[in-house]
């Protein structure tokens, strides 16, 4: 017999070594030890399948997750946000906007230029006195900036509107029938807007 083979050749295969009663018994070598109840903070459940530690999350004091396009702060002369992006283009400027703290209502936006044949080429944080129009609609001559609105701001009070990333996406809005129809010609009047996800 070679010597090497008897040395290093398993008497069984592992996989039969670790059985259901080996792991029960396992099991309760370590709750004699210590109670289940306070292994590192956690709970023992037992079930039919085998059992498992539960850890409840933590209270202390990790580290925050701010969302895109989410505001942070208001100062005396800038307002922090978490920038995000347009269509994959960041949004500028970066971390601060330039602000004077009012009690006045202050709305925070997103301006983003379109190139109709090109999409999105640009978004800008800024702040309006009044409120953003709507997303208008037209035929063909869809608007070249769109406004979205991202919080609404009065002195330190923030209240967000959206957070996220976006997408702009060129869609149809409306088909009217034309009253007259030339042969060839598509029979609606279309009319296009913009949708942001």
């Amino acid at each position: 017999m070679n010597l090497l083979n008897f040395i290093f050749k398993p008497a069984k295969r592992i996989e039969t070594e670790l059985t259901v009663s080996r792991m029960e018994a396992l099991r309760r070598a370590a709750s004699r030890a210590q109670p289940p109840d306070q292994i590192i903070g956690g709970t023992i459940t037992s079930s039919e399948n085998g059992w498992s530690l539960e850890i409840p999350p933590s209270t202390g004091g990790g580290a925050t997750v701010r969302q895109p396009h989410e505001v942070i702060s208001v100062e005396e002369e800038k307002i922090k946000i978490q920038n995000g992006t347009v269509n994959n283009l960041i949004t500028l400027p970066i971390a601060e906007i330039p602000h004077t703290k009012t009690d006045d209502y202050k709305y925070l936006i997103i301006e983003i230029s379109i190139d109709s044949d090109n999409g999105v080429q640009g978004a800008e944080y800024k702040i309006l006195d009044d409120a953003p129009d709507a997303i208008e609609w037209g035929e063909d001559d869809v608007p070249d900036t769109i406004e979205l609105l991202i919080a609404i701001i009065q002195g330190s009070t923030i209240h967000q509107i959206t957070t996220g990333n976006k997408f702009v996406q060129r869609i149809v809005a409306h088909q009217i029938p034309k009253d007259v129809v030339s042969v060839g010609e598509y029979p609606n009047e279309i009319y296009y807007t913009y949708r942001v996800t």
